[in-house]
């Protein structure tokens, strides 16, 4: 089971069930005084039931260092995870599991980019970071007394917080956000496997309903028009038998963030205020989840939602005057770039004409090992890169058979002094946020916003190339030199609009490039079903309240079943699979975890799909293709809606041309079986499971001890109600909500929120887990925003204090 950081921490389970028995081994002050000497004047930190930080600060500079040392308390062992991660040196604190990820780290090159991007940032981002890091490093300096149970049992202990380590997180950002370096090699592989002809047909379709209709995408060959070799060969493609099958390194492919995000204005609202709505899809599995929730106040600004550890400000949430929620745009800014190796020595790559050497450097890796003299040793690894950029093909990371493949990716340079998240927080209008977002460069959201004063939009953010050649869908041979990037996407004319007079706008991670957008912004993005919902649900209703608001985020109307189901409802009967027809014909297609129809349908169509494409591709090949879901579902579905492709002929039968009924049976028989492994009974609820786990102890002797709990989940990966699984592993949730807001801009005192975890990183904390069960049960719960509300609120104070005093 993939988690949203990796890899397994492997920790004693008899050594974390016997801390159970002591009480407050794990715990921290949340009352009293606490000194923070580079405060300019007190701190009042307020923490309601949940244990949620209220930070009251008499300026913006003091909230911020507050908020670093906060968040330390509560989260420096997840913290100092992320980025040991990030920094490729979690080997140091797990030891052997950690070198995958470490040699990607390196290899990608995302300490080196985060020295580069810190020393460009202005003197406000400087100071934004540092305010935060201040409190951040006075933490780790004076509360050792205090440091999580996990710290020592891992034996470390936390350096000195940098700008190049706030750098480094938004570069781990970026590497979560960018996605196509696999998608290219995946489709490579496609091409490779079955000739250029046919893997056209799987072309991934891109579709915003609110686009006007349009022929269907370009095929692989119109895309590679332009990147032909000098002999007149097209480029990358070569006989399946010469081509090693795709070894794609399963790390390497980020987190494939979701999310739902919308806003509805004035004239849309019950309130008659304009309201943000946002659920972040992500891998939340390992507590106490993603994202930190504070609150923050001054006298003349209040904010409340959740920011990302190791990060000042908020990320979602909202402000006495905005409110702003994010979705993954899927920007594509990474490009694989297949090099001519120089025939005359291995160390030079080719440039036209020009013998290029390659820049290399050295990475030492340091590895815990018990054995070793020190309790380390050391691990070498040369990174080759050229012009564009690192050669992924090294080191196990890329495999398509001989090629060398290095990545152009926009986290490497495209980058200014400014970062947008500072000017965001402090926003006073929803001009403001959408000038705010414009600054972010490196991270691809799409943003929702609105303001007081009923002004709403959304915009995508990012830096994201215009190309010479290609569409970003394939790797390109160096075929000459010069610029493949020639240059942005113009900030203003990213995807976007302001006040729409639909009324609302919102996004669901698919294509939001309107009616003749002149530029390719991506040619990778989620199928339209969750979008097309939410259109369903909001166009005609003039008066949706927070409760509508929250019932939404919570549907579980599955637009892709109702497409479906219908078509394979007669196929299944004239094959003899009536039980299974009748399931199908008389569901509602609602994914609700009590029906067992959503098990039989999901079962059937992983079924189908594999089926489909398994014969071409092989295993291994098949494997990769069906788990980039975006890639090929909506694709996929147009084949099996118009009954007649290609890819429905089994190529191991030559004897007769099979269709669509042919694969449906044989998908039916093979479903059949898969369910009758189980009880007849059996609900979707039964098999799609959602399992919280600690990262000290994940699975085995002690996990449950340690975990948040095993609950039955409805919806699925085309449900507003996120609840996806990966293909490889039916049917546990992978993705889900892992934050939910409603931002009623008519409510100046609170937000609706639910959380899947806790705030405190500490197992065996009260409040490492403590919001789960709310959250399942889909329980809207009030955050204050307000200082007066936070205090009313109050369970526990403590004063934060520039100096011990009376």
């Amino acid at each position: 089971m993939r988690k949203w950081i990796s890899p397994v921490l492997v920790l004693s389970a008899v050594t974390v069930g016997a801390a159970f028995w002591v009480t407050g081994i794990n715990d921290y002050r949340t009352e009293g005084r606490l000194e923070l000497p580079a405060l300019s004047a007190a701190v009042t930190v307020t923490r309601d039931e949940r244990g949620i930080a209220h930070i009251a600060a008499e300026n913006r500079r003091d909230m911020l260092r507050a908020q670093g040392f906060i968040t330390a308390q509560d989260r420096i062992f997840q913290m100092e995870y992320f980025k040991l991660l990030a920094q490729g040196r979690l080997s140091e604190l797990i030891g052997e599991g950690g070198i995958p990820s470490d040699v990607q780290m390196r290899v990608l090159g995302l300490p080196y980019n985060a020295r580069l991007m810190a020393a460009q940032f202005s003197p406000e981002v400087k100071q934004f970071f540092g305010d935060y890091l201040e409190g951040l490093n006075a933490y780790i300096a004076t509360q050792q007394d205090e440091f999580p149970l996990e710290l020592a049992l891992l034996g470390h202990t936390p350096e000195p917080w940098t700008l190049e380590d706030s750098a480094l997180i938004l570069q781990y950002i970026a590497l979560q956000h960018s996605v196509n370096m696999k998608v290219e090699a995946v489709a490579l592989a496609l091409v490779d496997a079955v000739g250029m002809a046919k893997a056209s047909s799987l072309v991934p379709i891109n579709v915003n309903p609110d686009r006007e209709p349009e022929a269907l995408p370009a095929r692989f060959s119109e895309l590679l028009a332009s990147t032909q070799t000098r002999d007149g060969a097209p480029s990358g493609v070569k006989p399946a038998s010469q081509v090693a099958p795709a070894a794609l390194y399963e790390e390497l492919a980020p987190l494939h963030l979701g999310s739902n995000n919308w806003v509805v204005g004035p004239q849309r609202s019950a309130s008659g205020a304009a309201t943000v709505v946002n659920d972040p899809h992500l891998d939340a599995r390992l507590l106490p989840g993603v994202w930190y929730p504070v609150g923050l106040s001054t006298p003349d600004f209040h904010a409340a939602g959740v920011a990302l550890p190791a990060l000042p400000g908020i990320i979602v949430g909202r402000t006495d005057r905005v409110a702003f929620g994010v979705t993954n745009a899927y920007g594509d800014v990474q490009d694989l770039f297949i090099e001519r190796m120089d025939p005359e020595s291995e160390n030079h790559y080719l440039e036209g004409d020009l013998r290029v050497p390659f820049d290399t450097r050295e990475e030492i890796i340091r590895i815990r090992d018990e054995e070793a003299e020190d309790g380390f040793r050391e691990q070498s690894i040369t990174v080759r890169s050229t012009h564009r950029g690192p050669v992924v093909s090294d080191h196990g990371i890329l495999d398509l058979g001989d090629r060398v493949l290095s990545l152009k990716w926009n986290a490497a340079t495209a980058f200014g002094p400014e970062i947008g998240y500072d000017k965001l927080l402090f926003a006073r209008s929803a001009a403001e946020v959408d000038a705010a977002v414009q600054l972010i460069d490196i991270n691809m959201f799409n943003v929702v916003f609105a303001d007081v004063g009923g002004n709403f939009g959304r915009r995508a953010t990012g830096r994201i190339p215009v190309r010479r050649i290609g569409e970003g869908l394939l790797p390109v041979t160096v075929t000459e030199a010069g610029p493949y990037w020639v240059s942005w996407i113009p900030k203003d004319e990213m995807p976007g609009e302001f006040n729409p007079r639909r009324g609302w706008t919102g996004t669901a991670n698919h294509d939001t490039r309107p009616t003749g957008y002149p530029y390719t912004y991506s040619t990778y993005f989620s199928p339209s079903y969750r979008y097309r919902r939410l259109v369903e649900l909001l166009d005609g209703n003039d008066a949706v309240s927070v409760d509508d608001h929250w019932a939404y985020m919570h549907d579980v109307k599955n637009l892709q079943a109702a497409r479906m189901a219908p078509q394979l409802v007669p196929i299944l009967r004239s094959a003899g699979y009536e039980e299974m027809a009748d399931s199908l014909a008389g569901w509602s297609h609602e994914d609700n975890a009590e029906d067992r129809a959503p098990l039989v349908y999901q079962t059937l169509y992983q079924e189908l799909a594999r089926e489909t494409f398994r014969d071409e591709l092989g295993d291994s090949l098949s494997a990769e293709l069906l788990g980039s879901w975006y890639f090929w579902q909506e694709r996929f579905d147009e084949m099996v809606s118009g009954s007649d492709s290609i890819w429905f002929d089994d190529v191991d039968t030559a004897e007769r041309v099979e269709t669509l009924s042919d694969v449906v049976a044989s998908a039916a028989h093979a479903a059949s079986a898969r369910l009758a492994e189980r009880a007849s009974d059996a609900t979707w609820g039964d098999e799609h499971r959602l399992r919280f786990v600690s990262p000290m102890r994940r699975s085995g002797l002690g996990s449950t001890w340690v975990g948040g709990g095993d609950y039955a989940m409805s919806g699925s990966g085309e449900t507003l109600r996120r609840a996806r699984y990966q293909f490889s592993e039916p049917f546990d949730t992978a993705f889900f909500a892992s934050f939910n807001l409603v931002s009623d801009m008519a409510e100046g005192e609170e937000i609706a929120t639910a959380l899947p975890g806790g705030v405190a990183a500490r197992v065996l904390h009260k409040h490492y887990a403590s919001q789960i069960a709310d959250w399942h049960a889909e329980k809207a719960t009030p955050t204050p925003l307000s200082r007066a509300a936070a205090q009313a609120a109050a369970v526990t104070t403590l004063i934060l204090t520039p100096s011990e005093s009376d």
